[in-house]
């Protein structure tokens, strides 16, 4: 008698080259509906950190139903493959399932590589549920909604799902890792605010529409939906319960869009007396400012640490390019009002996006200057207000289906062909004619310095001495930690790139 299979392997890509351990969040939810049918399936989770242990998975595919890679456009795409190719080796005729939003916008493209089968689109939980049922049975892939699948002929593409209210789907199964949690489990950027912090979702969809986001693409454009009140509190109670987590990273797309279910989440931990550290909570300027005194003061008590903002630009041209809707005056406004609670700030700006090439070289580099020197003043700027902020400079991505990639094919870039070629994109690497690579590097230097302006400031320099860092201690006496913050400030001032020295030093 021939054992039934009832094995399904999951894995998550790192999404970058130099690798980071996230909690695969994603997977969890595609597994929640077979987690809750009483272990009737073994789902085994393995991030690209684990190699040993699915190296070991993977020896033995024969009561394996599928293996499922959820991917985003840029390396996880490699990594992904990577995984791929040994699970074809291993078993040729092993269902390759890929999700996650690469495979969501470009579904016939990805679909077309060998190491892949089935692509489930969109939202996974009910379709991932239906697509393990009908694979053990045998069943027929067409009457699954939500999917894009091959046979040895052709592609066929069945009909979209509707989106479901993420109310309606079970509790994430965090049970599901195990042990392996702990991997997970980790300090937030400032190790002060939590040593034991994972992170959490709890809403889902967007109403804006800014156009370098993966989620102004038509595949994803939907109603935004969250939690309710009562569901992230019992997550958050269980969490702390369980795991003895002291923070929250804040993984929604954008956390505030309703300020009532907000304040009732605020509250409630208050009520409930949950100590936990809020970080990284994703928000935008415009929200922050219509938020009254009595609100801000409603967040330092329940715990917000930081927030990620997604500034993108402090060339105002730029912002009104990617539809971002706010001014460079709004966000002085903001980062002014963020020092007056003891809330801190995360800025994510993004530079180099699209324009047609016209003209000559040299006016094309005047352009592209421009932009960033004055996303460059601005953040010098944004630290002579809040020395303490963190400020991050990424390179533009495009992403298929949004408002801004007619413009970057109008401005040159040539579409890759193939699902490898989309894993060649990343945010520190870019293959476009409108970005040189010494704008990259310059990219890159500036952000160094901004760091060292930030290590060598005067109230970073008090909270090491305050924690008794003797090292930073005694680079204070001898006042290499001024002259550093002079340098720096002087090369971003004067935009000096010459004989970088500083960053060997950083290291």
């Amino acid at each position: 008698m021939v054992k039934e299979k009832n094995r399904i392997i999951l894995f998550s890509p790192q999404p970058v080259v130099t690798g980071r351990r996230v909690l695969p969040i994603s997977l969890l939810s595609i597994s929640s509906l077979l987690a809750q049918e009483n272990g009737k399936y073994v789902i085994q989770i393995f991030h690209s950190y684990d190699s040993d242990e699915y190296l070991e998975a993977i020896k033995n595919l024969d009561d394996v139903i599928c293996v499922g890679i959820s991917s985003m456009t840029g390396y996880q795409i490699i990594d992904g493959l990577r995984f791929a190719k040994m699970v074809r080796e291993r078993n040729k005729n092993m269902p390759i399932i890929w999700g996650g939003i690469h495979p969501t916008i470009m579904p016939i493209q990805t679909v077309k590589n060998y190491y892949v089968d089935i692509i489930v689109k969109g939202q996974g939980e009910i379709t991932f549920y239906e697509l393990v049922k009908c694979l053990q049975s045998n069943g027929e892939l067409k009457n699954i909604p939500g999917i894009v699948f091959k046979t040895a002929s052709e592609i066929i593409e069945n009909r979209d799902r509707p989106i479901m209210d993420i109310n309606n789907f079970p509790k994430l199964p965090y049970h599901l890792l195990g042990d392996k949690i702990e991997r997970y489990i980790k300090p937030t950027i400032n190790p002060l605010y939590s040593k034991r912090s994972l992170p959490i979702i709890t809403s889902d969809g967007c109403p804006f529409n800014c156009g370098f986001c993966f989620l102004a693409s038509p595949q994803f454009r939907r109603k935004y939906v969250g939690y309710s009140v009562e569901r992230v509190l019992d997550e958050i109670e269980f969490l702390i319960r369980e795991y003895n987590i002291d923070g929250l990273c804040i993984r929604d797309t954008n956390f505030f869009i309703d300020t009532d279910r907000v304040r009732a989440i605020l509250e409630g931990l208050i009520q409930r007396n949950l100590k936990i550290a809020l970080t990284e909570v994703n928000v935008r300027i415009d929200q922050l400012l219509r938020l009254d005194d009595d609100f801000w003061k409603l967040m330092e008590m329940a715990g917000v640490k930081d927030f990620l903002i997604g500034i993108e630009s402090g060339d105002q041209e730029m912002l009104n390019l990617i539809n971002k809707k706010i001014t460079v005056d709004q966000i002085r406004e903001c980062e002014k009002k963020l020092i007056k609670y003891k809330i801190n700030v995360i800025n994510s700006f993004i530079t180099a996006f699209p324009t047609k090439l016209c003209g000559s070289a040299r006016e094309h580099k005047k352009r592209l200057n421009k932009e960033l020197y004055n996303t460059i003043n601005f953040i010098d700027e944004i630290y002579e207000v809040n020395p303490l902020s963190t400020n991050m400079i990424f390179i533009y991505t495009p992403y298929p289906g949004t408002p801004l990639y007619k413009l970057c094919l109008e401005s040159g870039f040539q579409e890759p062909e193939s699902l490898e070629e989309w894993g060649a994109l990343n945010l520190t690497q870019k293959y476009f004619p409108w970005v040189t690579t010494s704008h990259i590097n310059k990219v890159a230097y500036f952000e160094k310095l901004f760091l060292i302006k930030k290590l060598t400031s005067g109230p970073y320099i008090k909270t090491q001495i305050a924690r008794g860092n003797n090292k930073y201690k005694l680079l204070y006496y001898l006042g290499i930690l001024r002259s550093l913050n002079l340098i720096a400030s002087l090369r971003i001032k004067f935009k000096i790139i010459l004989f970088p020295f500083e960053k060997y030093l950083l290291k």
